[in-house]
C-alpha cells in the first residue's frame, strides 16, 4: 500500500515538476497573458512540488530495495528535502544574471 502511494505521489509530482521547469523557460522575459493565472511563480508551489517529487521517487527506490516501511518513509523524507534543496540551487543558478 505504501509503495503504491509513493508511486502515485512521484508520478503526479513529476508531471507538475516538468511543467514548472518548462514554464520557467517559456515565461522567461515574457509577460503572462491576462487570462493566465500565474500559479507557477509562487514559491510555495515550487517548493511543495519539488519536495513531493523527491519524496515519491525516494520512496519508490527504497521500496524497490525491499526496505521496511519505516525505513522507506525516512529515506523518502530525506530525499524530498534533498531534492527541494537541489531544485532551489538549480533555479537560482539558472535565473542569476
Amino acid at each position: 500500500m505504501l509503495t503504491q502511494l509513493f508511486w502515485l505521489v512521484s508520478i503526479i509530482a513529476s508531471m507538475f515538476q516538468v511543467a514548472l521547469i518548462i514554464g520557467a523557460f517559456i515565461n522567461q522575459g515574457i509577460t503572462p497573458e491576462a487570462r493566465f493565472k500565474n500559479w507557477t511563480k509562487k514559491p510555495f508551489i515550487r517548493i511543495a512540488v519539488s519536495f513531493f517529487t523527491g519524496l515519491g521517487w525516494g520512496g519508490v527506490l527504497a521500496a524497490r530495495r525491499g526496505l521496511p516501511p519505516e525505513s522507506m518513509t525516512v529515506i523518502a523524507l530525506v530525499s524530498g528535502v534533498a531534492f527541494t534543496l537541489l531544485m532551489a540551487a538549480l533555479i537560482r543558478f539558472l535565473l542569476e544574471k
